[in-house]
């Protein structure tokens, strides 16, 4: 059985574990700022100690120590904790499906400042062309106006292919109108600094989350892959927030606040 020693929190979001695996396999350090480091086992494990002295800002002395001791283990676990409420949403570059005409399917660039400046409800679903995830789209399509009351951008996700989405609006009559951008994060690169990638498959739960017009996360919620949402649900707590205001248990607009 392996056994795995704590060496470090680089970043809140990202714990940094020791141990000997049984396999050879690429290994990836992370931080908020991205790829820091890809280690190959047969060939830097030498370098290991190196690497991690090079984090010495953010390493505790202890746990750099206990490196040393163990410096003959060779694999990193990264541990991703879910980016949640007061953090930032994370930078983004990715393709985006806005439209069936021939031509116009596709933008290439789509990022952060498409969504700048306004409230936005970010959602993900794990696959396209299955059961579930449909009926969330088309209630969120549904509702697109409601959002728009409220200058609200709509964002959907899925680590599928843009390809993939085209494809699905094309078949699926339900999202043949669909009035919001269908986001590929098919390198799971947004998805998993965002920690939502399901731990067997890769593909990432049913998350929401509403972003302030400054790009904060102000709420975040996930469902298992089996329970669909309740977008009538994200529309209030999305009023909540825009109210600025003390919102007791259940409320909706036109009642009191605190």
């Amino acid at each position: 059985m392996n056994e795995f020693y704590t060496l470090a929190f680089i970043h809140p979001w990202v714990k940094i574990q020791f141990g000997k695996p049984n396999k050879t396999r690429l290994l990836f350090v992370y931080t908020s700022f991205g790829l820091l480091q890809k280690i190959n086992k047969s060939k830097n494990a030498g370098k290991l100690p190196s690497i991690i002295r090079g984090l010495r800002m953010n390493v505790r002395l202890g746990a750099e120590k206990k490196l040393f001791k163990v410096g003959f283990c060779y694999k990193l676990i990264i541990e991703i904790v879910m980016k949640t409420i007061n953090e930032k949403f994370p930078a983004f570059k990715k393709k985006v499906v806005v439209s069936l005409e021939v031509g116009k399917e596709f933008v290439d660039d789509y990022t952060n400042a498409n969504i700048a400046g306004k409230w936005t409800v970010f959602f993900w679903w794990p696959k396209d062309f299955t059961f579930i995830c449909p009926t969330e789209i088309v209630s969120f399509n549904n509702h697109f106006e409601d959002f728009n009351q409220r200058n609200t951008n709509v964002v959907g996700a899925s680590t599928d292919s843009e390809h993939v989405h085209l494809a699905w609006r094309k078949s699926h009559p339900g999202l043949q109108g669909l009035k919001f951008p269908m986001l590929a994060d098919t390198s799971k690169s947004l998805s998993e600094e965002l920690g939502i990638l399901e731990s067997k498959e890769k593909i990432a739960y049913r998350a929401t989350y509403i972003i302030d017009p400054e790009g904060t996360i102000q709420y975040v919620t996930v469902n298992g892959l089996n329970v669909g949402r309740n977008v009538n649900e994200t529309i209030r707590i999305l009023d909540a927030l825009q109210s600025g205001e003390l919102t007791p248990c259940d409320w909706v607009p036109g009642e009191a606040t605190l």
